[in-house]
């Protein structure tokens, strides 16, 4: 039908706190294909269960680069939200009602006020559209204590919101999400994520150069000693990739830690083996660091700003640099931290553009975390070491607050949330 959502181009609007862009390590999965059967049936909403590093979010990804690269097929709007909070959920409906024409802003309604009338246009543009149409929510419920909701009831809040898109013939949601709740069953066709397969997690392995000498019966122990996590599986391979160590020389050192002191607690089914996985990593990207405990008080910034993310503007600020160097001399600059880039040479963190950056300059840049890998790392810290991160953080965050508006919210809602 005419009016604006026909485009030929498609309308793409991400809120997304990691990078969206696929590694060239990506492997086929069978949870893609189950998923591709769920639409060819005609399920309109697909929801993508499991635990945390098991690879969801890089389904998540697939189908968004799929939806955009795949000419013949390609929806006319696609949004993507991660993590999918009420906040971004309505920021980006909002985003992509002002791109479709929908409606303008209403700057006398405040920006909360004015997205959420955005978002119910775009709602109401999806339910009538002739268009096709997509809308990726990945990790519903990972962070809904603005509504002081529990992740159980996620989907049923966003339904109470209005925010969950509609059931049309025309339009497909996709979401993941950890928890198995009764309205994710009532609105969704559910799919269970679990971990790689072994034939899965051996082609991921193949893929790298640095494994081309070793054997597959070496790979299939490296995979399985980590459970096959995805997520674990990439800090694995990062990490010897940059040390340059076999699989054999790399599970002697995961063996020759413990994982009796590790905290096994967490109610969201923490994986104990990527507590292991990021002390090997982080010992290894410790070598050669400036001054003694720096790439841990850096990966713990990260770990306590986990999951959302933060800009990477306050690694410059005094408290950062302050709190980074513990009182040794040390040179003021505006490029990108030496530890920063260590960080994400060990896959440990991740980098993506903010939504309102006006150029690709580092320090425009969202800096992230996945959830487990932040999780394990604030397990080996002590309340104090917390504490004085979190001090850094927020002392940070106040020091960086400007005049953009969107830039103001996020500092905003970090500085209070510390």
């Amino acid at each position: 039908s005419s009016g604006p959502m026909s485009s030929k181009s498609p309308i793409v609007i991400t809120r997304a706190s990691r990078s969206i862009e696929l590694p060239w390590t990506y492997v086929d999965r069978e949870i893609e294909r189950e998923l591709q059967h769920r639409w060819d049936e005609g399920a309109t909403r697909v929801a993508l269960v499991g635990d945390g590093g098991v690879g969801k979010s890089f389904v998540a990804r697939r189908v968004l680069g799929d939806a955009i690269t795949v000419i013949d097929s390609r929806p006319a709007v696609i949004v993507f939200v991660e993590p999918a909070t009420s906040t971004t959920i309505t920021e980006a409906y909002a985003a992509a009602a002002v791109r479709m024409g929908l409606a303008d802003p209403d700057p006398a309604a405040g920006a909360a006020g004015s997205n959420q009338r955005l978002a119910k246009e775009f709602i109401g543009a999806l339910r009538v559209t002739e268009n096709p149409w997509l809308v990726i929510l990945d990790n519903v419920g990972l962070d809904l204590a603005d509504d002081a909701v529990s992740e159980d009831d996620a989907l049923a809040e966003l339904l109470r919101q209005g925010l969950l898109p509609p059931d049309s013939s025309v339009g497909r949601t996709l979401i993941t999400t950890r928890q198995l709740s009764n309205s994710l069953k009532r609105l969704t066709r559910v799919l269970a994520a679990s971990a790689f397969a072994e034939p899965e997690a051996l082609a991921y392995l193949r893929q790298h150069e640095h494994f081309a000498n070793e054997s597959d019966d070496d790979l299939r122990d490296l995979a399985s000693e980590v459970d096959r996590l995805p997520v674990a599986l990439s800090i694995v391979v990062a990490t010897m990739d940059n040390e340059g160590v076999s699989a054999s020389e790399w599970l002697q050192r995961y063996r020759a830690g413990s994982l009796e002191d590790l905290d096994v607690s967490d109610p969201d089914g923490y994986p104990v083996v990527i507590g292991q996985v990021w002390r090997v990593a982080l010992a290894s990207a410790a070598r050669g660091e400036p001054t003694a405990g720096m790439v841990q008080r850096a990966a713990l910034i990260c770990a306590v700003l986990a999951p959302s993310g933060h800009r990477a503007d306050i690694w410059v600020t005094d408290a950062i640099q302050d709190y980074l160097w513990q009182g040794a001399e040390h040179p003021r600059t505006e490029s990108r931290p030496w530890v920063l880039r260590r960080l994400q040479e060990y896959s440990l963190i991740s980098l993506a553009s903010a939504p309102d950056a006006a150029s690709p300059r580092w320090s425009e840049q969202i800096i992230s975390m996945h959830r487990l890998t932040a999780r394990a790392i604030q397990s080996e810290c002590s309340d104090d070491q917390v504490g004085e991160c979190v001090q850094a953080c927020a002392d940070a965050f106040y020091a960086t607050l400007s005049e953009a508006p969107e830039k103001i919210r996020i500092d905003v809602e970090n500085l209070l949330a510390l």
